[in-house]
């Protein structure tokens, strides 16, 4: 999902705003991101006099004065303890606009400033205004409208929009007006406010479209977002005339994945995943998929790499193999450097120069991977798989890891696997050897025949850099890096 973007720019009395919003991605057989439901909004917001407004409570005050949130005085959604007084004289009206210090400004129906109350001065008095005819104090309630559940449903040929139906049956095809931030959840309960929209919804299961000016969330179901429940691997293929991505998971069911607000990933054919989903509430439009699938979560499965010390010697002076529980190792590439970032928590870690020359601390409000713009790691290596095991399993341990040896390495195309004699134990395992890019995806795959001990594999048509040779024996895993020149 593309997040809503605000672009606003002051021009004294009149400011413009550009808001563009899209709900969900799918890709193009081309991968670029197909942006859905893309609404762009571009409006001249003109003051000019207002009518005499009857006495009333509410924050369709914003609307109707939309410089208070643009000029930064009052946000309802942000506010603390504001408060907004109205009153008019003859056909215009007056802000007196109380701050969280409770120092009171005066403005015109424009936004134009007027005065501010002091010790021995008072705008209301020197003005000689009567009663307000209108006031507002954050945390009054602002969407008690309409109430209504959020649900999810394919719109203008299979794209995924969210809709909402309210408690007497009708669905609206909403578009995020004055609530940017707001992230839709299957099955989520709201009240929200809104006004028509002036574009007719494509939604043929949608009675309109609507502009929602406010959300109140009042029960979020709770999703699982366990990015390490499922593994699977990513493909595409037509459906409906487009170019859809499917993942293909481990137990051979095919999802035909939508991407949930706030998930980002540029899927790309052969990468292998892991992730986690809930299923959609409406049918696939593919004939080739089981079911429709919510990706609540998604990452990259990329190989560990157990030669990672070998490759910069310095981690074994900062990490411990035998005690290191709840740490990792990523490695990522700029141009012909190398940037290894141990990762030791959610909030913390350090990152280094190849070298071993310390570059910067992940803090609370400082992460050292996105202040250097790195992509996806080359490698990563996680405690655990180095092959450290305790004294009562390193015996059986040892006989039973599976283990093959690639050369040349480096190699200018075609390389040879030799695999070893004891690979397969169980004789009912099947064997198989991929090679990975750095990017995660399975660009060779291959069966190894009964009692085979050496298989040529060719890189030729792929471009110079590094990639991970997995011998796959059953449920066990061996990964080693090769290099092409």
């Amino acid at each position: 999902m593309c997040n809503p973007l605000l672009i606003s720019e002051s021009s004294g009395k009149l400011r413009d705003y550009l808001v563009i919003i899209s709900h969900f991605t799918r890709l193009k057989s081309n991968k670029s991101i197909r942006m859905k439901k893309l609404i762009t909004l571009l409006s001249a917001i003109i003051l000019s006099g207002l009518s005499t407004i009857t006495a009333q409570t509410g924050n369709d005050i914003f609307e109707r004065y939309p410089w208070l949130i643009a000029n930064d005085i009052v946000d309802p959604l942000t506010c603390d303890n504001e408060s907004i007084a109205v009153y008019e004289q003859s056909i215009y009206s007056y802000l007196l606009v109380t701050d969280v210090a409770g120092v009171a400004t005066l403005y015109n129906q424009e936004g134009q400033f007027y005065c501010q109350n002091a010790t021995n001065y008072d705008c209301v008095v020197a003005y000689g205004f009567s009663a307000p005819s209108e006031t507002w104090t954050c945390g009054d309630s602002t969407c008690g409208g309409v109430s209504g559940t959020i649900l999810f449903s394919p719109c203008n040929n299979g794209q995924l929009y969210f809709l909402v139906q309210t408690e007497d049956g009708q669905i609206y095809d909403p578009y995020i007006d004055r609530v940017p931030t707001y992230v839709p959840v299957e099955g989520q309960k709201i009240n929200f406010s809104f006004t028509n929209a002036n574009f007719g919804t494509p939604c043929i299961n949608a009675s309109k479209a609507i502009n929602l000016s406010c959300v109140d969330i009042v029960e979020t179901p709770e999703l699982s977002r366990d990015c390490g429940k499922h593994t699977g691997t990513v493909f595409f293929e037509e459906c409906a005339g487009i170019s859809y991505y499917f993942i293909r998971t481990t137990e051979g069911e095919i999802l035909d994945a939508y991407q949930a607000p706030g998930v980002t990933f540029q899927p790309s054919e052969g990468q292998m995943v892991s992730f986690d989903f809930y299923e959609a509430t409406f049918a696939t439009p593919c004939s080739q998929a089981d079911r429709a699938a919510i990706i609540t979560c998604i990452e990259l499965d990329t190989p560990s790499d157990p030669t990672v010390f070998e490759d910069f010697p310095f981690l074994q002076d900062l990490v411990d193999e035998s005690n290191c529980s709840g740490t990792s190792i990523e490695v990522y590439d700029q141009g012909p450097y190398s940037y290894i970032y141990i990762n030791t928590g959610s909030e913390s870690g350090q990152l280094y120069f190849e070298d071993g020359s310390f570059y910067c601390n992940t803090m609370a409000n400082y992460d050292c991977v996105a202040l250097y713009n790195f992509g996806a790691p080359s490698s990563t290596w996680t405690c655990g798989d180095s092959g450290i095991v305790n004294s009562e399993t390193r015996s059986t341990a040892a006989v039973s890891k599976p283990a093959f040896t690639a050369y040349p390495n480096p190699t200018y195309g075609q390389f040879i696997i030799e695999l070893e004699a004891n690979n397969q134990a169980d004789a009912s395992a099947s064997q198989q050897l991929l090679v990975v890019d750095a990017l995660g995806r399975v660009i060779l795959e291959q069966e190894v025949a009964d009692q085979e001990s050496s298989v040529t594999m060719d890189i030729s048509a792929y471009q110079k850099g590094l990639y991970y040779v997995m011998l796959q024996v059953g449920d066990q895993r061996v990964v080693t890096k090769i290099v092409k020149h």
